[in-house]
């Protein structure tokens, strides 16, 4: 590397730590995409769309992590992210993972707003269950069933009532394999009256506060009576939507 490279990767350093700096809020104000192109011409180097696509993913996530440390994401944060994203010249395909987690942040919010999304019976996950007159379904997710007894293994974090569902509890803790049994695959069903669980030949349905429920980052456990279920999702990105929708049609 000569010293004319030396010294221009200098600058583009210097330009990156200004642009991860003034996204660090998540938020970019027009104030501040002035100042950015100031440093740019006062250091001479390309503009921040012109950047390596690893290098721009990083900045918007840097954004998109100050939006997820606050635990919701309205509709002003959702724009200030879609500034960002157009000032750093990034396409949607470049920042999918990024999409999909902020896509899920706002669902969240918007239920902790009391905006809960509706089921319709169409859903596949619905098919054969009969709800009751005036009942809604507002969540429906695949995942596994067990039947079993915690036994020795991690407890989970027990459920919260009477407050708004902290986000991330379970974090860290995985339902155990020892002492369960599976059911086969199926779906978790929150309706505005009860939690249903449900396989293709297996059935249990039950009001908010029958059971002990505790979380774990890969799902739930409900204790009812002398009988004890688990409910374990395949990824570990929908506790936190199926706990805020339960506190808050719990409250």
């Amino acid at each position: 590397m000569g010293l004319g490279d030396w010294f221009s990767g200098n600058k583009k350093a210097k330009f990156r730590e200004e642009l991860k700096d003034a996204v660090g809020q998540g938020k970019l104000t027009d104030k501040k995409m002035a100042e950015l192109e100031e440093v740019r011409r006062r250091l001479e180097v390309s503009a921040a769309d012109d950047d390596k696509t690893k290098f721009r993913r990083e900045v918007f996530e840097t954004a998109v992590s100050a939006v997820r440390a606050g635990g919701q994401l309205t509709e002003k944060e959702a724009a200030e992210l879609a500034k960002i994203q157009k000032y750093l010249g990034l396409r949607d395909d470049q920042i999918a993972e990024s999409q999909a987690e902020l896509v899920r942040l706002r669902q969240i919010t918007e239920i902790a707003e009391g905006r809960f999304p509706v089921i319709t019976q169409g859903n596949i996950g619905l098919r054969g269950v009969q709800l009751e007159a005036g009942e809604t379904a507002h969540y429906c997710v695949s995942a596994e069933l067990l039947e079993g007894d915690v036994g020795n293994g991690e407890k989970g974090a027990r459920f919260p009532w009477n407050m708004t569902y902290p986000l991330g509890l379970g974090k860290g803790k995985t339902i155990p394999s020892a002492g369960t049994n599976s059911l086969g695959s199926g779906y978790l069903i929150i309706t505005d009256r009860r939690v249903i669980l449900r396989t293709d030949n297996r059935f249990v349905d039950f009001k908010f506060r029958e059971p002990e429920i505790f979380v774990y980052q890969n799902g739930f456990r409900f204790e009812l009576g002398k009988r004890t279920f688990f409910v374990k999702s395949r990824t570990n990105d929908v506790n936190d939507m199926a706990g805020m929708l339960l506190s808050k049609l719990m409250a």
